[in-house]
Formats: C-alpha cells, sequence, structure tokens
C-alpha cells in the first residue's frame, strides 16, 4: 500500500467493486470509472487495464522500456528474446511500471493520482474530479478560456521540478495529460516514464516534455525561454 494512504480510499477484502462506465480509450490502455462500497461508505476509482500487444496502437517502444528489468532472469530473457511468454511479461510490465513510479511520485508529493493498487495488467488509482463530472484536461480547459495560465504554469514548473528529483521523466508530458480540479493540476499517464540515467535518451524525452508545455503557455499569455526552463528542471536531478 501507498503511504501515506488517504483517508477516503477502503481497503477491506469485503468491500465490491461496480463498473460504472467508460472514461477513455486510448493508444495502449483503456480507463473505466469504478465504485467501490463498503456498506455505508464509498469512493470513485479509475481502473486502468492495458491492451496487449496486438491490440495497442503504440508499439515502437523500445526507446521508452530501455533499462527496466524484472528482476527475474528467466523472465528477463523471455523478454529480449520476445518469445509469447516475454511479450506477455512486457504487457504486465508496462502497468506495474507505471504503478510503481505514481508510487514514487505519490510518496514524494508530487501532484499525481493516489495509486490504489496494480494486478496483472490493471492499475487502480483515484479518480480526480467531481461524482457526476471527471476534471478536464488543461487542453479542454484551455479551449474555454477560464484559466489563471501563470498559476498553472508555476505548479507545472514544480511539478516537474519535483518528477526530476524523483529521477523520473514522464516523456509524455503535454497539456493533454494533466488534470485540472479546483485549480491545482493532476499529472497523468505514466507508462512511457523513464528513469534517469537508464535511458539514453532520458533528458531528451525531457526537453521534448518541458518544449510542449513551454509552447502551450506561450500561445496562452505565459512566455518563457525554454533552454533557460530546461536548466532550471535539470537543476533538481539528484546526480549521484
Amino acid at each position: 500500500m501507498t503511504r501515506p494512504r488517504p483517508d477516503w480510499v477502503i481497503t477491506d477484502s469485503e468491500a465490491t467493486d461496480t463498473e460504472l462506465a467508460t472514461l477513455q480509450t486510448g493508444k495502449e490502455a483503456d480507463a473505466f470509472l469504478l465504485e467501490r462500497r463498503l456498506r455505508e461508505r464509498s469512493h470513485l476509482m479509475v481502473a486502468k487495464r492495458y491492451r496487449d500487444r496486438e491490440h495497442r496502437g503504440f508499439r515502437n517502444d523500445a526507446a521508452y522500456r530501455a533499462g527496466r528489468r524484472t528482476g527475474l532472469r528467466r523472465d528477463d530473457l523471455a523478454m529480449a528474446r520476445g518469445t509469447k511468454a516475454g511479450l506477455r511479461i512486457r504487457d504486465q510490465q508496462w502497468a506495474m511500471h507505471e504503478f510503481q513510479i505514481l508510487r514514487r511520485l505519490w510518496e514524494n508529493e508530487a501532484p499525481v493520482p493516489y495509486p490504489i493498487s496494480c494486478a496483472g495488467t490493471e492499475i487502480l488509482m483515484e479518480y480526480v474530479g467531481e461524482w457526476d463530472q471527471p476534471a478536464p484536461r488543461l487542453i479542454d480547459i484551455a479551449r474555454s478560456g477560464e484559466l489563471d495560465y501563470a498559476d498553472v504554469w508555476q505548479q507545472c514548473l514544480d511539478a516537474l521540478r519535483t518528477m526530476v528529483a524523483c529521477d523520473v521523466v514522464h516523456a509524455d508530458l503535454s497539456a493533454y495529460n494533466i488534470l485540472v480540479h479546483d485549480g491545482r493540476i493532476s499529472i497523468i499517464d505514466f507508462p512511457q516514464a523513464a528513469d534517469i540515467g537508464l535511458t539514453e535518451g532520458d533528458l531528451n524525452f525531457l526537453h521534448r516534455d518541458i518544449s510542449n508545455l513551454v509552447n502551450f503557455f506561450s500561445r496562452n499569455g505565459v512566455t518563457h525561454d525554454l533552454e533557460e526552463v530546461f536548466a532550471d528542471v535539470i537543476s533538481h536531478i539528484q546526480w549521484m
């Protein structure tokens, strides 16, 4: 169990989970809205379910998998050789990798959904939003024009600093995977996240993430120099 655990999380084995709706379909996984209930208590959560390789839209994943190991020699060899068993382990590894990244970030107070559990190719995590309305993505709020861009930019910058201090690069960060609820951001979708120092292109991924955000906020009146922001963020990496 990820610590600190929020008070709202129900962990009793007698609780029942009910699937309510499909929230989103993506290139590698689908997200579903679930309700967990234990007598009078209940809460919503998101079940993110990864598709198998044959049904994923994103397959060119070698650059993102660099450095990942299970710790079990037989499984690692099966993945390296691309056997059927190895490909099945890879599918499960995407979910576990994202879950572990979320745990690391949550424990260091990064703005991410609380990761509840992971089993096979499914992650259960905190639902962000109201009971009748999921939190909108940053890109969708921007289209409505109702946003304090300067404040949200500062939240994004602080989040980037925290993530790299945890040795995490999102590797696919943009206004499409940042939620905004009650004025606070929540960053989602970490399957491609890279560990700094384990992936050859990790700093290239980070530069691209920052470029995406700098360009987005520049179009909305908050202008910053890309290379200055990049230098600021990498200064928070805990080099060994």
